[in-house]
């Protein structure tokens, strides 16, 4: 049965876009909000059976003056003496309690023979309180969860107040003739009553404590005047454009809104009493939210998170517009009902969800205080207006309906700036630095205590033992002699081995002993070492007799650290000893003594050593040579730093002398790596590992050298620069305001060459000459405009917020079109108006027609070039790009240089064809179409066999190949498919037989050629890690969709 429900479950999870953990909290949400809306609709059912059973049109006018400045001073109140004044349980049981009185003073206030004015005064009241619990309520939420939750889970919530509000308005409707409109009031303190008991357990539950607490905390900072917090109003929403847009959206669904509701009372005043009216009231909400349920849940969730919040925006201003339209043809309380039935179930669903996701964004305290502010400047900006107009009037329907109709198509045209070109999802821009919080896991680490380590210390699970002593030594976290003891007796080396390094850092000589007598009887050499090495600490001359009983020991490395203990620990005598020992060691060939040789001494010092020490690192031996330089980083010395960036030239030692140099004072390198960088202007892959080597300072000096390195010429330079810079800037939040005019002129430069790209491979579209070779140009373009995308975001980083940015560039670096599109709302949010057309403009995906508008407009691009797209300066600068423009205009070679390079694009091109290189720059797999060797095969000739050594991939130039696994054929491969390339990763016996089925002429790569590339070109191996880890992805996704869901829900588990 349980087999048979989970399934639906998910399906139900997946339509409705809730996770399993999240129904807890949405069931408490929906219950809070029905609760909310049913009181609301209740009461505006009676407020408005109160006031038309007592008043006639000439008093509506005056009614709404007087709620909008009531709901003006009450807002500013609560925002300005009660948002993070004081406790938020304390602020929402104090409002309710509050409005439960005003409802209860005004039932009996009711039981006077003369209440005409509490019938003015108390539904003017109930409508500013609903206003502000509604603000409180949806403001709890949002405490409540987080940005993308919020996304996915508000349409939910609002379904479950839609219910609300139907329950509200039939509650009016049914019992009004019973009960009677005034005493509708007591079921409003009952409902009231409930709500504020669900309200205190989601607090409870949910509320994120430090998101209040730094709420009130930002409160405290603002004690400053009236004056100056109405600047910082208005200073919030005009320098946030959707804030902005939303309220003037506000403004026009106000103006309107308010007149349809004078018309609707006129027409109720000529046609019914006060209990029908409550009665119709009710009735009409009931049946308003009834379609609101509809529209919820079917389409409103799949919208928004479609089309994200501006798509609600425009939905109340088209429904007004119709409404008013319809009524100023054929007047009649039908048409109005029918007006208003248009706008509420648009501005209850969509738009409300669209404007409560607009304020999403700000923190708890801001939010609320925001919300308030804006409602009360609407109240006050409105609804004035409207009364004056309808005095002024007359009150006459005619040019009411027209000025309401005005301002609905106001709203409209607002709303359709929020379509224009990189505001499509302003909302998720304005929240920045929640881009990257994964919502999926609410899993916090835990982290190990001493005593958890040593509970794993005690068990029989050598691996956890193991695991255990790692985390001490990494942590250096210490133990107690009587934990260690017991390890130092136990059955595997390597557990033997960590306790001896744990109780080396203990520093106790009073240990020395325990180490002796474990040393005297231990056989395995690594456990010998780590004696030494702890004596090395905790011993003295006294124990010279058994260093040098060691110093034959059968292991170098025992050898080694016995030497290093007599040079160390031992006196005079012991240095004497050592020395001879290490003289021995010189006079050796072997490499393995002379490995132990540098070992000792960069352990000793090398300035005792130095001469002895060169002549070592000339050795022909590259594993001396390599030990040498480990050994050169332990005890750093700085008349060595020469030798060291001599080494860092060499192929086979650089990996070694890199990570010595690294040991260095900043102060003391990096006047010498500047100095190495300019001297040596021909060996880019030198110049690469010095930018590496500055780049692992975090100094302000290093990124001051760093940006001094903009000026190279050599593109991948200057990009590996740039990202250092920007990576110490995050790390460091540097102030490189001095170097801006370098950091722009690199933008514009880098428009420049991005535009430039766009527009050639939209000539070579146009005008390829030779269509099938024209695809490798595109393809070489498409790369070098990825690439100017990226150096992009590095030099953004120089300029502006270095963490925000790094996070646009993540998303879009993404795969998904949705973080993609999120990124540029980042950069739109963040650029200055100078760059943010440009700059969105050439990373967006945009028709080619716009990108080369936007460029002829900034004069980027070179019109003239036309057809004869070669002779463009950005191809005849680039020696890849002229050499394959040559080769797709397929021009005869002018001598054999050209023709060897010819072929070797032929080669290229069929290269990347394949899934395996597809993703390579020309230049990066010239290594590999060098090592390609043409292979001529008759049909029937078989290439390999099923288990033979897999030393070789193929990829087909002509022909077509068949699979056979086993005797029987599995698939066929044709032109620009390879095969083999697992067995050549993967070191692994051939999966298959591979046999010709016609004349086939094929690129065979060996496996060592293969093997020498990635070695020797990093750029290439970096490559190749992309593309197999994104092929490994794509594998994944692929497998994830044949198998059961709990098993891949198991694979993606940790």
């Amino acid at each position: 049965m349980r087999a048979l429900i989970r399934p639906g479950l998910r399906q139900i999870n997946a339509f409705m876009g809730v996770r399993g953990g999240e129904w807890s909290v949405l069931m408490l949400l929906l219950v809070h909000l029905f609760l909310t809306l049913s009181t609301q609709s209740m009461l505006r059912s009676l407020n408005t059976g109160l006031f038309l059973g007592a008043f006639d049109a000439s008093v509506y006018p005056w009614y709404f003056l007087a709620e909008s400045i009531l709901t003006l001073a009450l807002s500013m109140i609560y925002s300005t003496w009660v948002v993070g004044k004081i406790d938020r349980k304390v602020e929402t049981i104090g409002f309710i309690l509050l409005f439960i009185f005003i409802l209860i003073s005004g039932r009996l206030l009711l039981f006077q023979a003369d209440a005409r004015w509490v019938k003015f005064a108390l539904p003017m009241f109930c409508d500013s309180m609903i206003g502000i619990l509604l603000i409180q309520t949806w403001s709890i939420y949002g405490d409540c969860l987080d940005s993308r939750k919020a996304k996915r889970l508000y349409p939910l919530i609002g379904f479950g107040g839609t219910c609300g509000a139907i329950s509200g308005g039939w509650m009016a409707s049914s019992l009004v003739n019973s009960l009677g409109t005034e005493n509708l009031l007591f079921v409003g303190v009952a409902v009231l009553s409930l709500l504020m008991l669900i309200g205190m357990v989601i607090q409870n539950r949910y509320m994120n404590p430090m998101m209040a607490a730094s709420g009130r905390m930002q409160d405290e900072d603002l004690e400053d005047g009236w004056g100056q917090k109405v600047r910082e109003f208005f200073n919030e929403i005009f320098g946030n454009k959707l804030l902005l847009l939303m309220i003037l959206v506000l403004v026009g669904v106000r103006v309107s809104s308010t007149i349809a509701d004078f018309h609707l009372q006129v027409q109720l005043k000529n046609s019914f009493q006060q209990n029908e009216i409550t009665a119709y009231i009710g009735s009409y909400l009931a049946i308003t939210n009834l379609c609101m349920l509809v529209i919820q849940a079917l389409v409103e969730n799949r919208l928004i998170n479609a089309f994200g919040v501006v798509f609600g925006m425009a939905t109340t201003p088209i429904a007004l517009s119709l409404g008013m339209g319809n009524f100023l043809l054929s007047p009649s309380l039908f048409s109005i009902t029918v007006t208003k039935f248009l706008e509420q179930i648009t501005r209850n669903s969509i738009f409300k969800t669209s404007v409560e996701l607009v304020y999403l964004p700000f923190d708890s305290a801001r939010r609320r205080k925001l919300r308030l502010r804006v409602n009360a400047l609407l109240g006050l900006a409105t609804v004035p207006c409207v009364s004056l107009a309808i005095v002024v009037m007359n009150g006459e329907q005619l040019p009411l309906t027209i000025l309401a109709l005005t301002f609905a198509l106001a709203g409209i045209v607002i709303s359709l700036e929020l379509k224009k070109p990189y505001t499509q999802s302003l909302h998720q821009s304005l929240m920045r630095r929640r881009l990257l919080v994964d919502e999926e896991d609410d899993d916090t680490p835990v982290q190990l205590s001493s005593a958890r380590i040593e509970e794993s210390l005690a068990q029989d699970d050598t691996e956890m033992v193991l695991f255990a002593l790692e985390l001490l030594k990494s942590h250096e976290l210490n133990l107690p002699k009587d934990h260690i003891l017991p390890l130092l007796e136990h059955e595997n080396p390597f557990v033997r081995e960590g306790a001896l390094h744990i109780l080396r850092r203990l520093n106790n000589p009073d240990y020395a002993d325990t180490v002796l007598h474990i040393l005297k009887r231990e056989r395995v050499g690594r456990v010998r070492k780590a004696c030494f090495q702890a004596l090395q600490q905790l011993g003295d001359e006294n124990h010279n007799v058994i260093a040098i009983d060691h110093l034959r020991d059968s292991d170098l490395e025992v050898q080694a650290e016995a030497t290093v203990f007599l040079f160390t620990r031992g006196g005079i005598e012991g240095v004497l000893a050592g020395a001879e020992h290490l003289k021995l060691l010189l006079k050796s060939e072997d490499p393995a003594e002379l490995n132990a040789v540098a070992q000792i001494m960069g352990a000793i010092g090398i300035r005792y050593f130095r001469k002895d020490f060169l002549a070592l690192l000339e050795s022909p031996w590259p594993e001396v040579r390599k030990t040498c330089l480990v050994a050169a980083g332990i005890s750093p010395e700085p008349t060595l730093m020469p030798v060291l960036f001599r080494c860092l030239q060499d192929r086979q030692t650089s990996r070694e002398a890199l990570s010595s140099l690294y040991r260095y004072p900043p102060a003391l390198i990096l006047p010498q790596v500047v100095k190495e960088f300019r001297k040596n202007t021909s060996s880019h892959e030198y110049r690469s590992e010095l930018i590496r080597l500055m780049g692992s300072f975090a100094t302000p000096e290093t990124a001051a050298s760093l940006l001094e390195l903009m000026q190279e010429p050599h593109v991948r330079l200057k990009y590996q620069a740039l990202t250092a810079c920007a990576n110490l800037r995050r790390k460091l939040t540097l102030d490189l305001s001095e170097y801006n005019h370098i950091i722009y002129y690199q933008i514009q430069r880098e428009f420049r060459y991005g535009y430039s790209y766009y527009f050639l491979s939209s000539l070579v579209r146009d005008n390829p000459i030779n269509k099938e070779r024209a695809l490798l140009l595109q393809d070489e373009l498409n790369q070098r405009i990825g690439f100017v995308q990226n150096m992009l975001f590095k030099l953004f980083a120089l300029l502006y917020n270095p963490n925000d940015v790094y996070k646009a560039y993540l998303n879009f670096k993404s795969q998904a079109s949705h973080y993609r599109a999120l990124s540029l709302e980042v950069l739109n949010y963040t650029l200055s108006r100078d760059l943010v057309d440009v700059a969105l403009t050439l990373l967006d995906d945009l028709p080619m027609e716009k990108r080369l508008s936007v460029a002829r407009d900034k004069a980027f691009i070179d019109d003239y070039i036309g057809e004869s797209w070669w002779s463009s300066t950005f191809i005849q600068e680039d020696i890849w790009l002229n050499r394959i423009a040559s080769w797709v205009r397929e021009l005869d070679p002018s001598n054999e240089e050209e023709k060897s390079v010819f072929h070797l694009l032929d080669k290229v091109f069929l290269l990347k064809k394949t899934p395996l290189f597809k993703g390579f720059q020309a230049a990066e797999l010239t290594p590999v179409a060098q090592a390609a060797e043409e292979v001529l095969l008759p049909p029937q000739t078989r290439v390999f066999k099923q288990g033979a050594p897999g030393d070789a991939f193929f990829v087909i130039s002509k022909g077509e190949v068949v699979i056979e696994r086993n005797g029987r054929e599995v698939v066929r491969l044709g032109e620009g498919e390879c095969f083999g390339e697992v067995e050549i990763l993967s070191a692994s016996p051939r999966l298959a037989t591979i046999r010709t089925l016609s004349n086939c002429e094929l690129l065979r790569i060996t496996r060592e050629d293969f093997i020498d590339v990635v070695e020797t070109y990093p750029l290439f191996a970096r490559g190749l890690l992309e593309i197999l880890s994104k092929r490994l992805g794509d594998n994944l996704t692929q497998v994830e969709k044949y198998l059961p869901e709990s098993s891949a829900e198991t694979a993606k588990s940790p």
